[in-house]
């Protein structure tokens, strides 16, 4: 199928990056505001939900396809599944709370690591917190929230919360580099969660790829 080809460019080839942006902005170092961080908690999801999406892959060549996504979020276990627009699951597997990867199903060629390894990294930028520690916060002249999280020993990562709603996220890596970047928008605050209806992520480099993700569902799971 055309996606099993587009899936394996995405996430088996290296990310190089091959685009220059300005480097991260300064902030005051250990500048921490409780009322911006915790503005910028709600960007993540915390509790226990599931959330459907209708993916679009898209190459920098212009090669793309289209496939649903279903993330479940049950405490700390993060698991992210991948169907076709038939219904047939493509992929599924889990990630706990030590971050160990555990694939429960991934028909050939999916049954690779490395493609594993980099669904989860596109998953856990979406939708889980980088840090438990706090982060660095500012309020920019313009009325902008600016949430620093460091993460991973040496990565970084800005969550930027525009006046009028709308998101961004930033992830640097170890070398100040910008590797990928989340735009959200339409949010619905529900349940102290702010649901965005629309995400794109774009990941930089040789292989660069945008996924244009659209809401189908997003439900609270109550535990019994």
């Amino acid at each position: 199928m055309r996606y099993v080809a587009l899936f394996m460019m995405l996430f088996l080839f290296p990310a190089c990056s091959m685009t220059k942006f300005p480097p991260p902005p300064e902030l005051p170092a250990n500048a921490y505001n409780p009322q911006l961080a915790k503005q910028c908690e709600q960007n993540y999801a915390h509790g226990n939900w599931q959330f459907v999406h209708s993916i679009a892959f898209e190459m920098k060549n212009g090669h793309g396809a289209t496939v649903i996504g279903v993330t479940v979020i049950d405490g700390k276990v993060l698991t992210a599944s991948l169907m076709g627009v038939e219904g047939f699951v493509l992929f599924e597997a889990e990630l706990d709370a030590q971050k160990r990867l555990d694939i429960k199903r991934a028909l050939p060629p999916f049954d690779n690591q490395e493609f594993a390894a980099g669904l989860m990294r596109d998953v856990q930028a979406i939708f889980r917190i980088p840090s438990q520690e706090k982060p660095v916060t500012a309020e920019l002249s313009d009325g902008t929230t600016v949430c620093r999280y460091f993460y991973d020993k040496d990565k970084m990562c800005d969550l930027i919360i525009k006046p009028e709603g709308s998101s961004t996220i930033k992830v640097y890596d170890a070398e100040g580099d910008r590797i990928k970047m989340i735009s959200a928008d339409r949010h619905t605050l529900i349940d102290g969660v702010r649901i965005p209806e629309r995400i794109q992520l774009s990941s930089y480099g040789l292989q660069g790829y945008t996924l244009k993700m659209e809401l189908i569902s997003a439900d609270k799971i109550i535990q019994k």
